[in-house]
């Protein structure tokens, strides 16, 4: 019988606390790479923004002359992975609304796919009517403010 210096214990003592090391291991591994995928998702679609070229009825301005001005994150819970499975996954659904000089408006939708270390981004990109804007925004007084407050009250 072995005795470890802080505590008297038996290698199958010692043996049995095996699994749980490996598991802690394993899930300290496993947050670290959930944590990295995250980060090349989001550095995905900042750069793959910044490469977009939006095409406006006052010219073509690139991703980063480009303000988003709001994200919307739509999550949909497991009731519908049925419906999902039937064709390609993406990470997650958003909107992101967005001003570019002019102004002009657009709604762009990022199509992500990751996975295996890789990450696609490809674009959906329209250009919106200001009554578009306004009505897709109107549940965030605070960002219809800050887009169209001098627009609105200039018209008063």
């Amino acid at each position: 019988m072995r005795y470890c210096r802080a505590h008297p214990c038996t290698e199958e003592h010692a043996l049995s606390l095996l699994p749980v090391i490996l598991l802690a291991i394993s899930l300290g591994l496993s947050v670290c790479i959930t944590i990295a995928g995250r980060d090349r998702v989001k550095r995905a679609l900042r750069e793959s923004f910044a490469a977009l070229h939006f095409t406006s009825p006052h010219g073509v301005v690139n991703g980063e002359a480009v303000q988003v001005v709001k994200v919307y994150k739509q999550g949909i819970g497991q009731a519908y992975d049925d419906v999902f499975s039937l064709g390609r996954r993406h990470a997650h659904d958003s909107f992101w609304y967005c001003v570019a000089p002019g102004p002009a408006y657009f709604l762009a939708i990022p199509l992500v796919e990751a996975g295996l270390g890789r990450v696609t981004v490809r674009w959906v990109v329209r250009l919106l009517t200001e009554g578009r804007m306004r009505a897709a925004l109107q549940d965030d007084a605070e960002v219809l403010a800050k887009i169209f407050a001098t627009k609105d009250s200039s018209a008063q």
